[in-house]
């Protein structure tokens, strides 16, 4: 309303919470017939009033209640924020000893003399390896930084947990990076098109490309739908493959009154004339007999 706000006025005190829900409304209903207009939306009263500000829903105990649920602080902090900071700011975090304790230095230490690598560490006690990695004190410890050799067996081993490449990479970055650089990849999984497309002639491959391409009529369809067997064979053998297809359809169109008509009349619509006989569309829009061409179909 861009007014000032007026200072509140007082009319009752010392009241609990149902005494203010009841009040407030007897005292809206009475603003009311002194003709003032009510600005706010919500209901008054014993059962719908809400009076916000005058109680906090969290305490001692139903900070408790709350905590019981759940199993650590961060758990509790994610749960319920306005628990966990009313928690931490009159200390009763300390009386949750169900949460997991703070990890003292002394005991991730000990666990740390009882590993020889920093990876026996991460795999025996990855809280402890956690909490060094973030602290930056894992140089300090008595432990080796172990780095594991990758080698052609120990790449082939754990490719053989994998059932593809990219699982590959996920698991084993280090050995999937062997892999690659010693064009071991095809041997382990087998060629894709990649290693295909940049291997080279293959009389095999050819005849299996020829017999998908002869499925279809023209070029364009078979490059559409068969992208490997398409770019296979024109890389490698491209005069069979414009022998066996012409490249589309509309090239071998004559450019007539006459096919206008009949092509059109084969197409469901307009745009289904306009995809596959783009020539004889862009005639027909010329002559203005497109809609002609599609008045039977209408009716």
């Amino acid at each position: 309303m861009n007014k000032p706000v007026p200072d509140p006025i007082i009319v009752e005190e010392n009241l609990n919470m149902l005494e203010s829900k009841i009040k407030e409304h007897e005292y809206e209903e009475l603003y009311i017939s002194y003709g003032y207009i009510k600005l706010n939306i919500h209901p008054t009263g014993e059962r719908s009033s809400s009076v916000g500000g005058i109680t906090k829903r969290w305490n001692q105990k139903t900070c408790w209640d709350a905590a019981l649920t759940c199993h650590s602080r961060s758990e509790y902090a994610l749960r319920y924020k306005g628990a966990y900071d009313m928690s931490r700011i009159f200390g009763w975090l300390d009386d949750y000893t169900w949460f997991a304790k703070r990890i003292s230095y002394d005991e991730a230490y000990e666990a740390a003399c009882k590993c020889k690598t920093t990876s026996e560490l991460k795999k025996k006690y990855p809280r402890f390896y956690t909490y060094f990695k973030n602290n930056g004190l894992l140089s300090s410890l008595p432990l080796k930084m172990h780095i594991q050799k990758m080698t052609e067996e120990i790449c082939r081993a754990q490719a053989k947990e994998c059932n593809s490449r990219s699982d590959f990479k996920h698991k084993y970055t280090a050995a999937w990076q062997y892999a690659l650089r010693h064009n071991l990849m095809d041997e382990l999984f087998g060629c894709n098109s990649h290693s295909l497309l940049q291997g080279e002639y293959n009389q095999e491959i050819v005849d299996k490309c020829i017999a998908k391409a002869k499925q279809y009529d023209y070029i364009s369809t078979f490059s559409r739908e068969c992208g490997f067997e398409y770019r296979y064979l024109q890389k490698f053998a491209p005069d069979i493959l414009n022998d066996i297809l012409p490249i589309t359809k509309r090239d071998y169109i004559d450019i007539t009154l006459e096919n206008c008509y009949k092509y059109g009349s084969m197409c469901r619509n307009k745009t289904e004339f306009h995809n596959k006989f783009r020539n004889l569309y862009e005639y027909s829009k010329q002559l203005n007999i497109i809609d002609d061409i599609f008045k039977n179909k209408r009716l």
